[in-house]
């Protein structure tokens, strides 16, 4: 409005008037900063009262930063306008301002303040923000990298490589089975290219992923990704299926290592527990010897206490069969689960686990044979043995 009546006492008016009230400048919309900026030019007598304006609005952010506030809405455009890179501290907090989810439509913004600055400017801004993403889950600190790796600025993959690396340094996962990350963040690398950064990621993934369930898991996600011909031989994807091999293949014939996962293999009997004998012929062991000789891997035994301990009683000494009292509700519930630990128990996926390895040999081979297979620049094996292609032993 001060601007169309062109009349500058109005402006004497308002500019005081914003000084005069504690107002939390922090709170105003970058286009009102800009607009009032814009004065200084077509009123040049009240260039000391916005210069008074624009030092109290700064000091407001700069406090913003220091209580990691969550209302800031300053942009690249302002922190350029005013040319006060001292404020890109409080552009880089507002990435990570929420305690729920990392701001990912900041991340263009700190990479246009670094264009116009310069990375070194911000290169310190840049470490403690990447510290600060580390506590967000670990798909939110992918999909930040895969925005900036995609980009096509230095600016934008030196942000990416920060990330990466930081990724990389601490790869904890919350979540149950980690295989959806992982094969989304190997998956990115392959299709972009980026061969070193797919070998550093896979290398922390066989020091990361300890369960055959995992590995499998992986597995399947990378070749519906990227089809079975993606694990040539010097390949983080390579890697990877090694290792998910090695893991597999010792859960196999290990006695002590439990297969408790679907393979994928057509079968109708993975978890009949033919082995599991009971000899009690009461209608309470009639419902569990249903639930052994069944596909089903849990059973809620829904009864009054004595029928409870009388099951357990029977079941006592049987490794397979987890056993788990669920205390709310009347009746308590006797909850148990097949579990594979004892060799007579994997005997029904061990033909299964033999198929699953040979399809792995067989992904490893026709990758291999594929015209546009290509080498990395280092090997993926860290042994001098190939993984092995024997027969589980049974």
């Amino acid at each position: 409005m001060i601007l169309e009546l062109n009349e500058e006492s109005w402006l004497d008016l308002f500019i005081p008037k914003v000084l005069s009230i504690s107002l939390r400048l922090e709170l105003l919309e970058p286009k009102s900063v800009l607009l009032i900026l814009s004065f200084k030019e077509k009123y040049p007598t009240c260039s000391a009262k916005i210069d008074q304006f624009i030092d109290l609005y700064t000091k407001s952010e700069m406090r913003n930063t220091a209580f990691s506030s969550e209302e800031s809405k300053i942009n690249a455009q302002v922190i350029i306008e005013l040319n006060l890179p001292s404020l890109c501290g409080v552009l880089c907090a507002r990435l990570v301002h929420s305690k729920q989810e990392i701001n990912l439509n900041i991340l263009q913004e700190i990479v246009t303040v670094m264009k116009h600055f310069g990375i070194q400017v911000l290169e310190e801004c840049l470490n403690a923000i990447v510290e600060d993403m580390l506590v967000y889950p670990l798909r939110q600190r992918i999909e930040a990298y895969t925005r900036l790796a995609g980009g096509e600025s230095d600016e934008a993959k030196h942000f990416a490589s920060k990330i990466l690396s930081s990724i990389i340094r601490k790869f904890d996962n919350t979540s149950e089975d980690p295989s959806e990350e992982c094969a989304q963040l190997l998956t990115f690398c392959r299709k972009n290219d980026k061969i070193t950064e797919e070998m550093s990621i896979a290398k922390v993934l066989v020091e990361k992923i300890t369960k055959a369930k995992h590995g499998h898991s992986l597995v399947q996600k990378l070749i519906k990704e990227n089809g079975t011909e993606c694990f040539w031989t010097g390949s983080g994807l390579r890697l990877v299926l090694e290792h998910c091999y090695k893991l597999l293949y010792t859960a196999a014939s290990n006695v002590n290592i439990p297969i408790d996962f679907d393979l994928g293999v057509d079968s109708t009997s993975e978890w009949v527990f033919k082995h599991v004998k009971i000899k009690c012929k009461c209608d309470h062991c009639k419902s569990v010897k249903k639930f052994l000789k069944s596909n089903d891997m849990e059973f809620s035994f829904k009864e009054k206490k004595d029928a409870r301990t009388h099951v357990e009683t029977i079941l006592n000494g049987i490794d397979d069969i987890k056993r788990e009292t669920i205390k709310h509700g009347s009746p308590q519930t006797l909850k148990l689960t097949k579990i594979r630990t004892t060799l007579e128990a994997k005997k029904a996926i061990v033909t299964s686990a033999e198929t699953v390895l040979k399809q792995y040999i067989e992904y490893a081979t026709k990758s291999d044979q594929k015209p546009q297979a290509r080498p990395a620049s280092e090997s993926v094996s860290s042994s001098t043995t190939d993984p092995p292609t024997k027969k589980v032993k049974q």
